[in-house]
């Protein structure tokens, strides 16, 4: 990898790992921070809300103790009229005013006067009658010792309408044998005009103090619900608090649940304001600036990695062509010379000692050429008399006798691969300086080829494995000598050497007639492409110039061709990635004696 592409790339993991950290760090620690503002925040607007239902009930109360300040109106409300048609003109000269200032003043579905005078009875006024005297806020009302008790309470789904109504039931007591109930019905739209989310995601609930849910936005219902229908609600409010994560068990929605009592007065006391806001919606602005954080992130790792890649490329593009410049030295140009950069730094001091580095050594090559060359000639005439000296000098049976002493130290040591190793090479010098021979018998050349193979173990270890299969019927007949070796040595360079998983060489010999017997040498190599392939034959066959990779196969078959003749010599075959046969046809020959 160059030096350029790893600055770059530890530079772009640092800045990588320390933008990203710092990112995710302040993103959580920010995102925190706004979800609980968030959360906070809702819970003050609820208070707020609250508030604001607060005052609309009690504007609502409050108009209610008009009435009971208009004495003229309930001391007629109590009269005993003699005819209807007295009763109809009070009720136009007084009730119907008041109604109509009540109405102009107020959003109002309808108001009730409940009184027990059976003389003045008409569609806003009405009898207590018995099945009023049986309903519930009837019998709480007595139960109550105050001379004004009011009561919230779920009217449920008024058909004339169509809409939902909750009401104010006010008692004033007048006399104390008389009873006066004033009934405000009211829609629950007046209460979604406090608030903005009739048309969201969130939910809006008011609940009574005697349980019964009065507003839902949620609730597609018209029957009259409380608490009671909503178990797992009921139970959050009472071990949770006023504001906590809630699961809607029928919808598994996720909602935050704030909730505000109402204590200002005995008639709100114990009413609940309920606003259920979804997750998704707080974590809104929590998830955009998520969003952002991610995004400016990236845009500064991608800028930081360009400025990092531009100043690595600035401080790297010297070493690069100062390292251009001694690839070239390397191979061979020393003329070469670096270009001044009018930089000032520890590359540019490097650039002019290497150019002062190659003039010296360019001054030097001259100086000493010349000589060189005259002392050329007389180097390799002395090198070659000095070779014939030590080749007359040297006698067969002192190598080997000294190889065999550094065998026996060897073993006495215990160190038998190595004396193996001695053993095969003195092996090997004996059969290359045995007499010189042209043919020899095949049990010989199988002798030398194994040995060679064995040395050659000892190099490649696992990665080369051989098989020889020669017969005892074919021991005798002549070969010339090393033409097999020559083979094997040929796959042995262009197959193991070049393969870094285990080949296999097998040698096999057996008679193709009575005059014939063939030598195969196969191994699983690499093998040779057809272009490749046509080319050794096209140097076996055709009168090369003794150029070329294959020279021994050459060699071997152009000897075998000058002792045999036609139809005898060597055969290549070869297929890419599979195996390389190489094949010598030979004719025998009676065993020399």
């Amino acid at each position: 990898m160059r030096i350029r592409t790893k600055l770059v790339l530890v530079n772009a993991l640092i800045a990588t790992l320390l933008l990203g950290s710092l990112t995710y760090g302040l993103s959580t620690y920010t995102s925190r921070i706004l979800y609980n503002k968030t959360v906070q925040d809702m819970h003050f607007s609820v208070s707020q809300l609250a508030q604001n239902v607060d005052n609309m009930l009690l504007s609502y109360e409050q108009l209610v103790d008009s009435l009971y300040s208009n004495v003229e109106l309930q001391h007629r409300l109590f009269l005993h009229y003699p005819s209807q048609m007295v009763a109809q003109d009070t009720y136009n000269n007084y009730f119907v005013p008041f109604t109509r200032w009540v109405k102009a003043n107020h959003n109002l579905i309808r108001l009730t006067v409940y009184t027990d005078n059976p003389t003045f009875q008409f569609a806003d006024v009405k009898l207590i009658d018995s099945e009023i005297v049986k309903s519930e806020w009837y019998e709480r009302s007595l139960k109550s010792d105050m001379n004004i008790y009011r009561e919230w309470t779920y009217n449920g789904y008024d058909t004339f309408f169509k809409l939902k109504t909750f009401r104010l039931i006010n008692r004033i007591k007048v006399e104390s044998n008389h009873n006066l109930f004033v009934a405000i019905d009211l829609s629950e739209k007046e209460l979604y005009k406090l608030t903005n989310w009739e048309d969201q995601n969130k939910r809006f609930m008011m609940v009574l103090p005697n349980g019964q849910i009065a507003v839902d936005n949620f609730d597609q219902d018209y029957r009259i619900r409380t608490l009671l229908d909503e178990p797992e609600l009921g139970r959050a409010l009472k071990r949770q608090g006023d504001s906590f994560e809630y699961v809607d068990p029928t919808s598994g929605n996720r909602y935050w649940l704030s909730q505000q009592m109402l204590e200002s007065r005995s008639s709100v006391n114990g009413m609940r304001i309920l606003v259920m806001t979804p997750l998704e919606e707080l974590s809104a602005n929590v998830h955009e600036i998520e969003r952002i954080a991610v995004a400016l992130c990236a845009i500064a790792i991608g800028l930081s990695v360009l400025l990092i890649y531009s100043s690595t490329s600035r401080l790297t593009k010297g070493l690069i062509t100062l390292a251009r410049h001694m690839q070239k030295v390397d191979d061979g140009r020393l003329t070469e010379r670096m270009a001044d950069t009018g930089r000032r730094d520890e590359i540019s001091v490097l650039g002019t000692k290497f150019n002062n580095m190659m003039g010296r050594i360019e001054s030097l090559i001259s100086d000493v050429y010349v000589a060189e060359l005259n002392q050329k000639e007389q180097e390799l005439l002395r090198k070659e008399a000095e070779m014939y000296a030590l080749q007359t000098q040297v006698n067969p049976h002192y190598l080997f006798n000294t190889l065999n002493a550094i065998r026996g130290n060897l073993l006495e040591r215990g160190d038998r691969d190595n004396a193996r190793i001695v053993m095969l090479l003195a092996d090997s010098f004996r059969n290359v300086l045995r007499q010189e021979r042209q043919l020899i018998p095949l049990k010989e050349e199988r002798s030398i080829v194994k040995t060679y193979l064995e040395i050659q173990k000892f190099r490649y270890v696992e990665r080369m494995q051989y098989g020889i299969e020669i017969s005892e019927a074919l021991e005798g007949v002549l070969i010339p000598r090393l033409a097999l070796q020559t083979i094997v040595e040929n796959a042995v360079i262009h197959a193991v050497d070049r393969s870094k998983t285990p080949i296999r060489i097998l040698i096999k010999a057996w008679e193709e007639d009575d005059e014939t017997y063939v030598l195969s040498v196969t191994d699983n190599g690499p093998g040779m492409t057809a272009d490749r392939l046509n080319e050794v034959r096209h140097q076996m066959y055709e009168q090369s110039n003794g150029e070329g990779v294959h020279l021994g196969i050459r060699n071997t078959h152009q000897r075998l061709l000058s002792l045999y003749g036609e139809g005898y010599g060597v055969v290549v075959e070869s297929e890419p990635g599979v195996q390389t046969v190489i094949t010598i046809r030979l004719r025998k020959f009676p065993v020399q004696q």
